[in-house]
């Protein structure tokens, strides 16, 4: 029986220090699901304490998608039915787990499997032209830091010139937050992880296991091809390497093996003993982010890579001369001027302030204002691959009001 603690009104922590406690859920408004058993069992477990919630993102998110599609698209059904079977050949060859807990999901949710399938691979199959539809954001895995290696994760739905107030922006972020939950999982016979997701879906948006390997991802143009459906959704990244790898130097491994479809999937890594990587995944390509400067590895929303640099460019140049390019590269840029201050910091409490401050050009938390293309930060986390915990900040993350659990 899992264990689920709903959303509550109090409770949030302020101290950019870490606690001793094993347990800061209880007094949170984060949902906050344990669960354990075999991968089917876990996901039963998921969609039968988050059922109303699963059934609500259907109807509200992800079905008003499908209809839009089916409107657009005569014969879209087919293409899908086709593309899903392809897609569940290769994962029950591949990791067959990842299937057995997406029925699980549905079974436990009393929702048909297809919906719930879709809910995991839509992101996948429908956004590849609508990048002004689409989120972005940033994963920033550190080697270094004053308390040890740690990875910083933000959330950046698009926006709009109407959320020009603070209460606008927790409004927002609030719609945008409704589906979150945070896990604690343990599997049988595997690993056990620490880690946020959206009801309904596999994806983990970051997260840490129990050996010590943490990440945070970020979605990523622009798509290369050929794709295939025979591959990973590119959202499952994540999970895959969370739930497999105990080592930076593992995902490197195992991620250059693992083919995904979609808009493209960057993730950034790092483990208790510092190592790190930024990663590009898009089609059967992979690129590989070393540290910059011995501090931090990182991904935005474009590829960095060479190779993949060339290819997209080739393939896609209209991209790099859009917004969703320039906000993109604005970040870059301000990681990249911020580097000699992040390497020389000695004080924890600074450097998360400095990552999270918003209001400025570049900044990684943003504020939905012309000046990052009315992008906005709705959540913001750090994971600790030492300690194995997970704080995340809702609403103004600048605010660094912070939630914290322990694996």
């Amino acid at each position: 029986m899992a264990r689920f603690i709903a959303r509550k009104d109090a409770g949030k922590h302020n101290s950019a220090k870490p606690r001793d406690e094993s347990r800061y859920y209880e007094q949170l408004p984060m949902r906050y699901l344990e669960c354990k058993g075999t991968a089917y069992e876990i996901g039963h477990q998921q969609g039968e304490a988050l059922r109303e919630l699963i059934h609500e993102r259907w109807k509200q998110d992800v079905q008003p998608i499908l209809a839009r599609l089916q409107g657009q698209q005569p014969g879209v059904d087919a293409r899908i039915a086709k593309a899903h079977a392809q897609t569940l050949d290769f994962l029950s060859l591949v990791t067959p787990a990842i299937v057995e807990e997406i029925r699980g999901v549905a079974d436990g949710a009393k929702i048909p499997f297809e919906q719930v399938l879709f809910m995991n691979t839509y992101n996948s199959l429908v956004f590849h032209e609508q990048i002004s539809e689409l989120g972005g954001c940033s994963a920033l895995a550190f080697c270094r830091s004053p308390v040890g290696p740690f990875v910083f994760k933000t959330y950046d739905p698009f926006g709009s010139k109407e959320i020009d107030s603070p209460e606008q922006r927790r409004k927002k972020a609030e719609k945008e937050n409704r589906w979150l939950y945070v896990l604690r999982a343990e599997y049988r016979g595997g690993l056990m992880i620490l880690g946020v997701r959206i009801a309904g879906s596999v994806w983990t948006e970051c997260g840490v296991n129990d050996r010590g390997l943490a990440f945070a991802s970020a979605s990523m143009h622009p798509r290369l091809y050929p794709q295939r459906a025979s591959a990973f959704p590119q959202h499952f990244v994540g999970t895959l390497a969370v739930n497999r790898c105990g080592s930076v130097a593992a995902v490197k491994t195992v991620l250059a093996k693992a083919p995904v479809y979609g808009k493209g999937y960057a993730s950034s890594y790092t483990d208790v003993t510092g190592d790190a990587v930024g990663t590009e995944k898009t089609a059967g390509f992979t690129g590989f982010n070393a540290p910059a400067s011995d501090t931090v590895a990182f991904q935005t929303n474009h590829i960095r890579s060479p190779e993949l640099v060339r290819l997209g460019r080739e393939q896609d140049p209209k991209f790099w001369e859009g917004n969703y390019h320039r906000n993109s590269s604005n970040r870059v840029r301000h990681i990249e001027s911020r580097l000699p201050k992040w390497r020389e910091e000695s004080r924890f409490d600074s450097l998360v302030e400095d990552l999270f401050h918003a209001g400025s050009e570049g900044d990684l938390i943003q504020n939905c204002t012309e000046m990052n293309q009315h992008w906005i930060t709705t959540w913001g986390a750090l994971v600790f691959p030492q300690t194995k915990e997970l704080w995340l900040a809702e609403g103004l993350p600048e605010e660094r009001r912070f939630q914290k659990w322990k694996l």
